[in-house]
């Protein structure tokens, strides 16, 4: 019985999403809206951009708690701290390490602490859910409670855009300040975050 519901759900929602398109993007930010109100910020304008080094913040999915921090794991955000530091030294990158489940009321206050320390310019991240906990997803939030004190740029990288939860996701970032980038390897995302 759950699976015709679930199948019949599916059939629905496509055929609404025919008749009109955004009809999902909607349900996703009206859901969002009501489970999370910090997050309901559109159209935030960050501070005029301040002249300064670059100092870009890795926030990976599997930092230094996690085993995967190291050569030869795929971990592309160690890569990517690690290519930085070479390529522009340690002075030029840090990473916000989150441990495994730790809650958004934590990383994300630590996270507006360390851009502010470290007067960062850039931040590298997986969108597409929390730092240390896949099975969450804050990143508006913590988006909507950086963006009014800090000048930067979020490069949110994406690898599964083909998704239309992935997408929507970027799109509600994107909506709330003009300093996002997505950051994609799978789908052209051109056109796709905001008109």
């Amino acid at each position: 019985m759950d699976e015709t519901r679930s199948t019949l759900r599916a059939r629905l929602g496509r055929l609404a999403a025919r008749v009109y398109p955004q009809v999902e993007d909607r349900a996703f930010n009206r859901d969002r809206d009501r489970s999370n109100p910090e997050s309901r910020a559109r159209g935030l304008q960050p501070p005029p951009y301040s002249e300064r080094a670059p100092h870009i913040v890795v926030v990976p999915q599997e930092g230094p708690h996690f085993a995967t921090w190291r050569p030869g794991t795929r971990n592309f955000y160690y890569e990517a701290y690690r290519s930085g530091v070479e390529n522009y030294g340690d002075h030029s990158m840090s990473v916000l390490d989150v441990a495994p489940g730790e809650p958004r009321s934590s990383w994300i206050p630590r996270l507006r602490d360390h851009l502010a320390d470290y007067r960062a310019t850039h931040i590298v991240t997986h969108i597409e859910h929390d730092p240390g906990d896949q099975s969450a997803w804050h990143w508006d939030e913590a988006w909507a409670r950086i963006t009014p004190d800090w000048d930067g740029v979020l490069l949110g990288v994406m690898f599964d855009s083909a998704f239309s939860l992935v997408r929507m996701k970027g799109r509600r970032v994107a909506r709330m300040s003009p300093n996002f980038m997505a950051v994609d390897i799978c789908d052209s995302m051109d056109s796709v975050l905001v008109p």
